[in-house]
C-alpha cells in the first residue's frame, strides 16, 4: 500500500475505536422545540436535551474502524485497498497484470458518501467507491465515456 499524500510504501494499518456522539444535535433539536413552542422554553429544552443526548452517548456502542497511517508524513485515511478484480459481472473487468485503464478513487476528503458511475461505450456501467480500485481491459481505439 502506497501514502496518497507522499506515495511512500512505509504505512501501517492500525485499528481505531470510536463512538458516534450525538449530544450536540439532540441539544439543538430539543432546544429548538422549546423556543418554537414556549418561547423562553430553550433553556428548558437544552437542558432535556442535554440529559437525553447523555443518555443516548451511554446506550451507544463502540466500534472499531481501520485506519491507514504513513510513518513518514503521518497522513492519516482509510485503507485504500478495495479492488475489482476479473469477475463475470463485467466484461471489462480484468486482473491488474492485465489491465491497461486502471481506475482509482482515493478518498481525501472524509466523510464523502458519493459513488461514482463509469459507463464506457455500450457496456455495461460499473460503480467505484471510495478508496478502490478497478482494473479494466479496452481494445484498442477510441472510447466514449
Amino acid at each position: 500500500m502506497t501514502c496518497p499524500k507522499c506515495n511512500s510504501e512505509n504505512v501501517q494499518i492500525q485499528s481505531r475505536e470510536y463512538k458516534p456522539k450525538f449530544t450536540a444535535p439532540i441539544i439543538l433539536i430539543c432546544g429548538g422545540i422549546g423556543l418554537m413552542f414556549f418561547g423562553i422554553g430553550v433553556i428548558f429544552g437544552v437542558i432535556v436535551g442535554a440529559i437525553i443526548g447523555t443518555i443516548v452517548d451511554s446506550a451507544t456502542p463502540q466500534a472499531s474502524q481501520a485506519i491507514m497511517v504513513c510513518q513518514d508524513c503521518g497522513y492519516v485515511s482509510q485503507p485504500i485497498n478495495q479492488t475489482n478484480l476479473g469477475t463475470p459481472h463485467h466484461r471489462l473487468f480484468c486482473s491488474s497484470e492485465d489491465s491497461n485503464l486502471d481506475v482509482v478513487r482515493n478518498d481525501l476528503v472524509k466523510g464523502t458518501i458519493i459513488i461514482v458511475r463509469i459507463k464506457i461505450d455500450n457496456d455495461a456501467p460499473f460503480d467505484i467507491v471510495d478508496n478502490s480500485t478497478t482494473c479494466l481491459k479496452l481494445n484498442d481505439g477510441v472510447h466514449v465515456f
